[in-house]
């Protein structure tokens, strides 16, 4: 009975016309008719102690097609699935991430596997190979807490993003980790530095930020291959590692690295297999093959470099492509390209050509150089380019309320700014270090307190005016319920935040925020008191009518006891009519009076 099961649940792998044609290529089994045990069909592998437990299915390179069977997820002693090198496409189900005894899924190198990436339940995972595909989504927060016996991990070149998370630390026995050619943003956990397993470690082309951890240092470390190159990190490269005994490929060009490459890291065994065709009798500056200087480039940003023509700089190290162009003109049709000037609003001349002082949000000194950019709310679109912060006169630079997406660039430390705003965009990614320790942006550092908020507030977080002021006491307050709701660098807002929430997280000790307490504490005030004034008049014109009445009777009482018996009689019955009227009409205001209050 079990074998019969197996059977049907394997053969959900053969699917269509394709499948058929697949299910015939094979030597021994995967036919519909075949009585053979699954057990020894080709790719599959069971428990020799019980024929009955399948424990893989290994089907690398066999051409299959089709997607993965949900099918697969009642194979519950299933330790192995390797249908690599294939032509699966769609989604990994939710039944095969399940799997509770799954200790190897490889997956890599069929291209079309899509979906978000998967949480995986079983604790025994040690291999998970899932390069070169489309699966998007974030990584879990805790995968390195829920798969502590993970031993390699790969899934370069595909679309994940996000933060790489610091619970791989947890993952002690980790050997490879492969997160390359995705979109990846943040910074590098220093945690990873302490993984003593770890030794190819692999984070190129991604978007990540801040700087190399000095932890990848330690003396205890087995790292033999760090590749960190193509992404946006800044800081110095540091010195120690120089002393990773084991280090033989070490790559980090593209970035936005200072300073120069240590004197340990110089020698001929680095990055060796690089220079394979490198003819004998050219002599390699070991140096330039981690890194061109700054002031030079190159096609690589490793050897052979060439200096910067003029006007031209560069002042990073493993500069790839051309320096930078720093011509004033250059720069500012550089930025209208770059945020799809055609489409600005208030903005009536191209930045293009002509005279860039007389250019809509340009204002120029005396000698005719950009001293302030406002394109606030002006319609901006794309991503803030590099060259911006080489304008050497630049002051003032405002961005904001735009649709400006991509990375703040750690380029614009090189400008004199002393103001800068980027809020009300969709920026991701962190405030780069250098630029946080950049002196007098926005009060930056003048009070002897440096903070990234003091130019934008975290991805999570929001403001009124998108970052931290000193002038006024506002500060970057951490919006709530977020967790499916896009943040962004600078915001002035979030999606999820009430009135309520917002004012649950105000700081009343700011001096903003004790005129918004005492706003609020005084309206209150104003109304309690118009309440009780109403009531009052209310009560004092009811007692007023009640008065009338009464006066009004006594005077009537009064009448008739002084007129005689005939009088009584002769009385005018209209005028009695006329009192006894009023006196009705009072008691009739009496009762509307009591009704409205």
């Amino acid at each position: 009975m079990k074998h019969h099961k197996n059977r049907e649940i394997l053969l959900s792998l053969v699917q269509g016309k394709e499948g058929k044609e697949w299910a015939e290529r094979q030597e021994v089994g995967w036919d519909k008719g075949t009585q053979l045990n699954v057990c020894e069909w080709d790719g599959i592998i069971c428990d020799p102690m019980d024929q009955d437990k399948l424990t893989g299915i290994a089907l690398s390179g066999t051409d299959l097609i089709g997607t993965i069977p949900s099918a697969l997820g009642s194979l519950t002693t299933l330790k192995l699935m390797d249908l690599s090198r294939n032509k699966i496409h769609g989604e990994i189900p939710i039944q095969v991430s399940n799997l509770p005894k799954l200790e190897s899924l490889i997956l890599n190198g069929n291209g079309n596997i899509t979906g978000i990436f998967p949480k995986f339940v079983s604790p025994l995972l040690k291999v998970l190979k899932i390069t070169d595909n489309s699966i998007s989504g974030t990584l879990p927060s805790n995968i390195g807490k829920t798969q502590k016996y993970m031993r390699t991990f790969e899934c370069e070149n595909n679309n994940l993003s996000g933060p790489i998370p610091p619970s791989f630390s947890y993952m002690t026995l980790l050997v490879t980790l492969s997160l390359s050619s995705n979109r990846f943003s943040g910074t590098i956990p220093s945690s990873l530095g302490t993984l003593k397993s770890l030794k190819y470690l692999y984070l190129d082309n991604n978007k990540l930020q801040g700087t190399i951890p000095a932890k990848f240092a330690r003396y205890s470390s087995s790292l033999a291959e760090i590749w960190l190159h193509e992404n946006n990190l800044s800081g110095t490269v540091p010195a120690e590692i120089g002393d990773l005994s084991n280090l033989f490929n070490f790559y980090i060009d593209g970035n936005k690295l200072s300073g120069t490459v240590p004197s340990g890291l110089c020698r001929d065994d680095l990055n060796k297999d690089f220079f394979q065709n490198v003819p004998k009798d050219v002599k390699r500056d070991n140096c330039q093959s981690i890194a061109c200087p700054v002031g030079y480039s190159a096609v690589h940003g490793i050897f052979p470099c060439y200096k910067c023509p003029n006007q031209f700089v560069n002042p990073y190290l493993g500069r790839v492509g051309q320096c930078i162009d720093i011509e004033e003109d250059d720069i500012l049709k550089r930025l209208y390209q770059s945020t799809n000037g055609p489409s600005w609003t208030g903005v009536f001349i191209p930045w293009t050509s002509g005279n860039k002082c007389k250019f809509n949000g340009i204002t120029c000194d005396i000698n005719a150089n950009v001293i302030r950019i406002n394109l606030k709310n002006k319609n901006l679109k794309g991503s803030i380019p590099e060259e911006v912060g080489y304008l050497r006169y630049l002051q003032f630079l405002d961005l904001s309320d735009n649709s400006l997406t991509g990375f703040l660039p750690s380029g614009l430390r090189w400008a004199p700014l002393e103001y800068l705003d980027i809020s009300g965009n969709k920026l991701q990614g962190i405030v780069p270090l250098t630029l946080c320790q950049k002196e007098d942006i926005n009060g930056n550092g003048l009070d002897g307190k440096y903070s990234c908020e003091r130019i934008a507030c975290s991805q999570g977080y929001f403001s009124d005016s998108g970052m931290e002021t000193s002038n006024d006491g506002q500060k970057c307050i951490p919006c709530e319920n977020i967790k499916n709701e896009p943040s962004w660098l600078a915001s002035k807002k979030c999606h999820s935040s009430s009135f309520l929430s917002t004012f649950h997280h105000v700081d009343f000790f700011s001096r903003r925020h004790v005129i918004l307490k005492l706003t609020f504490f005084v309206l209150f005030i104003s109304f309690i008191v118009l309440y009780i004034i109403f009531k009052t008049y209310r009560k004092c014109v009811r007692v007023k009518n009640v008065k009338q009445i009464e006066m009004q009777s006594f005077k009537l009482t009064k009448r008739q006891d002084s007129l005689d018996e005939n009088e009584q009689v002769s009385l005018n019955e209209n005028e009695l009519g006329c009192l006894k009227k009023d006196d009705q009409h009072s008691e009739d205001e009496v009762e509307l009076e009591l009704s409205l209050t």
